[in-house]
């Protein structure tokens, strides 16, 4: 609802967005859900992910490509040259 009252210019606004999404909470038997433990939870869910499969994280990082292999990312080249 916030969103919906925030006084941004209209070519600004995410109004059909946030009208669909208000829509929807009306509906019989809508429910607002939010992960267990917030957004850090889902956050370092996806990290656990990455890592199992062999994979790191680096934040604050400047990526300069995004490797790509038959239409599927496999990597990132960094502005350093890793």
């Amino acid at each position: 609802l916030c969103f919906v009252l925030q006084a941004l210019p209209a070519e600004t606004h995410p109004t059909a967005p946030v009208a669909y999404m208000l829509s929807d909470m009306h509906e019989p038997g809508a429910v607002l859900d939010y992960p267990k433990g917030g957004m850090g939870a889902l956050v370092d869910a996806l990290v656990r992910g990455v890592e199992k499969h062999g994979g790191s994280m680096r934040y604050s990082t400047h990526v300069e490509e995004i490797l790509t292999a038959s239409g599927r990312a496999i990597g990132v080249r960094l502005k350093d040259g890793q």
